[in-house]
């Protein structure tokens, strides 16, 4: 259950990023896309792992937009910076966690194996 947790949050985080925006599609993907964890197949974890990478690239895009937006208004922008990098570092942990040797033999060794 441990491994599972930092993904989870992942995507409900990503969701809240784009429920901001308005994209009520895409918070539905992210707010379904942990019940992959319980198809227990490795492109599973691999969809599971590129969104949490997708999410990390999404949190960069958006941090260099609030510096930028920020160092225009003459507003400090430390505090965003190591606030958002702790998020996009969180978000590269959650996809790397699901790599874990441990995690993928025990996901993938729950399988039903008549199931092809």
């Amino acid at each position: 259950m441990r491994y599972r947790i930092p993904i989870i949050l992942t995507c409900i985080v990503l969701g809240a990023h784009f429920l901001r925006s308005g994209s009520l599609f895409v918070v539905i993907l992210c707010l379904a896309a942990p019940f992959l964890l319980l198809v227990r197949r490795a492109w599973s974890l691999w969809a599971l792992q590129g969104l949490a990478y997708f999410s990390a690239l999404v949190w960069a895009s958006t941090t260099l937009d609030m510096i930028q937006m920020r160092t225009l208004l003459g507003e400090s922008w430390t505090r965003l910076a190591i606030i958002l990098g702790t998020v996009i570092l969180f978000s590269i942990f959650s996809g790397l966690l699901l790599n874990a040797p441990a995690f993928k033999a025990r996901h993938i060794a729950q399988a039903d194996p008549t199931k092809g």
